[in-house]
């Protein structure tokens, strides 16, 4: 047996079923361990494995995925939340039959739509989700479980995963129910720091929920602690800026927002960083400046280490860096030159980039190709105001 998917389950009958089909085919087995799921989830699954595990839960993810994880039979195993789909290209299994590292970092697209217009917004996070099956392999902590100390504690390099992804649909899911899942992740982190309260991962854990909690004062108070600690991991820092600017950024303190993160990039160049550093100069009108942190965005995890990947974003779609490249020429005023751009990476665009070449094409007073660019845009992402509220203004226009 080669290959084994395992999934912890509760109540998740509205995502389990795109879930399974996304492995189903590269799959010899799918291990399932359920937590007596009162709605229609193990009744699903049962369409796609016989291999359906039982056990009460109790606050503690590592243990359920260690649990799971010891029902597997398969040479390498793959973890897959029931809420992810899995993507991968024709030379996954062969790559992984001659695959040189034991572990491998997936790359997974945290896809949510922005609360001020419903834009659809996605950035990769690498996760540690590819591992062969040594029986020795378990995670670590309650909340927020994770692989990474195992591997590195046994110095076994971890790959970098080119050919798969996951896609972590967020927007599908009720608000309410994500501040619920927060707030319940909370309390199991407090009661954990309780036998650790110097741990580095369930601080910045912490600080990151309290952020979105906003519980401003008690996640400050982490960041600051985890900048300042110089044994803090290399990536929970960089992370622990950019959540401390993004704090003072909401409190409107801009020049201490853009310090953090240019002290962040002394500490180490990464495209987390120069997306944030290009944003914060976009809004302030300093467009060349923000160009130039643009510029510098990596776009795939080619040639991407595991210590390149960071905890939030590791890199651009290439989609991405184009319209914010494209922005930042368009407001600098040479609106031929950003239509140029656009138009050279054309079969490379997204939703935000045909709204940006529509708004040129309207400047320019060529309406019929200005309405076709938003059309496109429309087509990409339906549910994005901007596009849908400017086509609508313009189509009422033209009627009267």
């Amino acid at each position: 047996m080669f290959l084994s998917v395992c999934i912890i389950t509760k109540n998740e009958e509205s995502s389990i079923e795109k879930c399974l089909k996304s492995v189903s085919e590269i799959a010899d087995e799918i291990v399932i361990l359920d937590s007596f799921s009162t709605d229609r989830t193990t009744v699903l699954a049962q369409k796609y494995t016989d291999k359906i595990y039982y056990s009460d839960w109790i606050d503690d993810f590592s243990y359920a995925r260690n649990l799971c994880i010891s029902k597997a039979k398969g040479k390498w195993i793959l973890i897959i939340d029931a809420d992810e789909v899995f993507h991968y290209d024709r030379t996954f299994l062969d790559f992984l039959k001659k695959a040189k590292e034991e572990a491998y970092l997936v790359f997974r697209n945290e896809i949510y739509r922005n609360k001020s217009d419903n834009k659809l917004v996605s950035y990769p996070v690498g996760i540690l989700r590819l591992f062969v099956n040594s029986g020795h392999v378990k995670f670590q902590y309650p909340i927020h479980e994770r692989l990474d100390n195992y591997f590195i504690e046994n110095n076994i390099k971890i790959g970098v995963l080119q050919n798969a992804f996951l896609n972590h649909n967020i927007f599908e899911t009720d608000d309410d129910k994500i501040i619920l899942k927060q707030k319940y992740y909370l309390e199991i982190i407090h009661r954990q720091l309780e036998d650790i309260p110097n741990d580095q991962w369930l601080l910045f854990q912490k600080a990151k929920t309290n952020f979105f909690l906003k519980k401003k004062q008690e996640s400050e108070s982490d960041l600051k602690r985890l900048i300042s600690d110089k044994s803090t991991d290399k990536k929970i820092r960089i992370a622990a800026f950019v959540f401390l600017s993004n704090l003072y950024k909401d409190q409107n303190e801009i020049l201490k927002s853009v310090d953090l993160l240019k002290q962040g990039l002394d500490y180490k160049k990464c495209t987390l960083l120069y997306l944030f550093l290009g944003d914060a100069f976009y809004s302030d009108k300093l467009y060349w400046r923000a160009l130039g942190c643009y510029l510098r965005m990596k776009t795939s995890p080619s040639r991407m280490s595991y210590n390149d990947s960071m905890y939030l974003i590791s890199y651009v779609e290439p989609k991405d860096k184009i319209f914010k490249i494209a922005s930042s020429i368009y407001s600098l005023g040479y609106l031929w030159l950003s239509k140029f751009y656009l138009l050279s990476f054309k079969s490379k665009l997204g939703a935000d980039s045909f709204f940006l070449m529509g708004l040129i094409y309207l400047k320019k007073n060529q309406t019929i190709k200005g309405l076709r660019s938003l059309e496109e845009s429309i087509r990409m992402d339906s549910q994005w105001k901007k596009p849908v509220d400017l086509y609508g203004s313009l189509q009422k226009n033209k009627g009267q």
